[in-house]
């Protein structure tokens, strides 16, 4: 049983479901069950990235990623949003050979920086992403929630 890492593309909806489902367990949150349109329409969007860890066809391991634009120069960085292993697969070298997988990829597509968020009391991810050679930087990510209503804070002339 030998184990690979593959770049998931559009006919690879089944696998993705299992990635995700994969991820919500290691994350240990809860995850909705994805439409498998909506994941197809994921997976053929160029931005999005997707890699599996497989094991005949038993998903181990994988990550999402996120193609941004930049504004500073005509460039594009990589981000890494989800990145999980199995629990009873970490440890073995997996999670290193898909972070350069990843990296490899971004360098074959110009891309010159991949970076990923780590939660600072994530102790095990920041752990790993140094031990790969990645630079921490300090940094804190706000989120909004969104209540589906246009805010009315705004003038509507100054809305387009």
């Amino acid at each position: 049983m030998s184990r690979r890492i593959v770049r998931l593309g559009e006919t690879d909806t089944d696998r993705t479901i299992k990635l995700f489902e994969l991820m919500a367990e290691v994350f240990e949150e809860p995850a909705a069950v994805l439409d498998r349109g909506y994941v197809a329409t994921m997976l053929a969007n160029p931005s999005f990235w997707a890699y599996a860890v497989l094991m005949d066809d038993a998903v181990l391991g994988g990550l999402t990623a996120h193609v941004v634009p930049m504004t500073r120069s005509m460039d594009n960085e990589l981000m890494i949003y989800d990145f999980a292993v199995a629990d009873e697969h970490q440890r073995t070298g997996l999670g290193r050979q898909l972070m350069q997988a990843v990296i490899d990829d971004a360098a074959s597509a110009g891309i010159s920086t991949v970076f990923v968020p780590a939660e600072a009391a994530d102790a095990h991810a920041l752990e790993f992403y140094k031990a790969q050679g990645g630079v921490p930087m300090e940094c804190v990510i706000f989120s909004f929630e969104t209540t589906g209503v246009v805010s009315e804070a705004i003038e509507p002339t100054l809305r387009e």
